[in-house]
């Protein structure tokens, strides 16, 4: 073994010769390779990544492809982003792989990529293209899920209380909107929509 290789794989070369299984395997992938692999003979190459085979071999796999995991904090926090995940701190069903940005769909509302000032609603998908609640239509890629931004006029309201109010958003809270103002003795709220000079949909549901 070269000083390159104990570099390079030093926590799973630990790993696997501390074991006290004479049959212990890591997971490995070659750079070719769609797919991880066992094996209890691990060359160590330098082309190659290797993943401890531990409870937690699912989540080193999808960090080693690249992909980004979270923790479960409480649930007001939600879920944060991984940044060390050596020595994992928490129980597995406390981490997940971080899901893929949603797809749009009908009722979301979306920003335009191009334009972030042109913010709409999507009546339904056809394909590749978005049919606009103001039956215009676009295609999907130009378009992304609309987020508030800081300082941005929105509406706000909760489910047990669905009056909904015109308020400046601050930041999120778990999943919960911050306003800068309080608004009823309450400053973070449940459900939020951009504020457009239109009535928000739960108020024009109550009135079909």
């Amino acid at each position: 073994m070269t000083k390159k290789q104990w570099d390079k794989h030093k926590e799973v070369i630990q790993w696997f010769y501390e074991q006290p299984e004479k049959s212990v395997k890591v997971w490995f992938k070659n750079p070719n390779d769609t797919k991880w692999r066992l094996t209890s003979n691990p060359h160590w190459s330098l082309n190659s990544q290797y993943v401890i085979n531990d409870e937690y071999a699912g989540f080193r796999k999808a960090l080693a492809d690249g992909k980004t995991l979270q923790y479960y904090v409480d649930c007001m926090v939600g879920w944060q982003d991984v940044t060390n995940f050596d020595n994992p701190i928490k129980g597995p069903e406390n981490y997940r792989i971080k899901p893929e940005e949603p797809r749009i769909k009908a009722s979301d509302w979306v920003r335009l990529i191009n334009v972030p000032e042109i913010i709409k609603q999507v009546d339904h998908i056809v394909y590749d293209t978005v049919v606009l609640a103001d039956k215009s239509t676009c295609l999907i890629s130009d378009w992304k899920l609309w987020k508030p931004k800081k300082g941005e006029k929105v509406w706000v309201w909760n489910t047990d209380f669905n009056r909904p109010f015109i308020a400046t958003f601050l930041c999120m809270d778990g999943c919960q909107y911050c306003i800068s103002e309080k608004t009823s003795g309450c400053s973070c709220w449940e459900c939020c929509e951009p504020f457009i000079g239109k009535l928000p949909t739960i108020l024009k549901e109550k009135n079909d």
